[in-house]
This record gives C-alpha cells, sequence and structure tokens, in this order.
C-alpha cells in the first residue's frame, strides 16, 4: 500500500501538485469551464483515514450542487481506496460560513477549533466523517 496516494479533481495544469506521486484525476465541467476541485490524500501513517485538502467552487458556481457532486465523487474513491474516515479544516472567519455550513449539512462533526491557527483571530475548525 503507497503511504499516500491522491484523488485530484481540477484542470490538468494543475497536475504538477502530485509530484509523481499515483494519482486519479477528473473534473468537474459545466460547458467546458471548471467549475470545481478537490485534493485529498491518504494520511501518513494511517490506515484508513483520508484529509480533504481542498474543496474549491467559485461563488458563480455555488449552490448549484456542484460541492456536493465533488463531495460524493471523492468519498466513492476513498472507500474504493479503503478510506474510512475524512477530516478536514476550515477557517473559523465570517468569510468561511458557507464552507462550514456545508460540511455539516455533508454529515461532518466538527470535533475541535484552535484559537488563532491561521492567524490573531482566526480559529481553525477541524470537522470529522465516517464514510
Amino acid at each position: 500500500m503507497a503511504l499516500h496516494s491522491y484523488f485530484l479533481i481540477f484542470p490538468a495544469s494543475a497536475w504538477k501538485l502530485t509530484r509523481g506521486l499515483p494519482a486519479m484525476r477528473s473534473m468537474a465541467k459545466i460547458m467546458k469551464r471548471l467549475v470545481g476541485f478537490c485534493i485529498a490524500g491518504q494520511v501518513p501513517l494511517t490506515e484508513s483515514t483520508w484529509c480533504l485538502y481542498w474543496l474549491v467552487v467559485p461563488p458563480e458556481s455555488q449552490r448549484r450542487g456542484v460541492g456536493a457532486a465533488l463531495q460524493s465523487a471523492i468519498e466513492r474513491e476513498m472507500q474504493a481506496s479503503g478510506g474510512q474516515r475524512i477530516v478536514c479544516e476550515t477557517s473559523g472567519r465570517d468569510c468561511y460560513a458557507p464552507a462550514r455550513a456545508f460540511y455539516r449539512s455533508a454529515g461532518y462533526v466538527e470535533y475541535g477549533r484552535v484559537a488563532d491557527y491561521y492567524s490573531h483571530g482566526d480559529c481553525c475548525f477541524f470537522f470529522f466523517k465516517v464514510i
């Protein structure tokens, strides 16, 4: 079993992010325009825990099911690779409230916060989900 592998949904120009690691890739596109991407990887030295590093949908594509479709796709890939749980983090700033609401609606549970994590006054929310 590889120590670290990635599932990516991104434009082909970002392929370099894999740094040569084995990877699978796909894109979420509407009319040939990228509308979102996500990057996740198995947490090193864990048996079945994955980290959702990025789930990005530009504002003009939000609230159209793109994030949910990406989330579902990546969860299927994680499960197919033996993943059983996902962890992710996001900022405590007000502008990230929609991201926190999205994770909660997708079944993630907040399991911790760290004050001043990103910068003074900007805490980090940690989320966890069993798949």
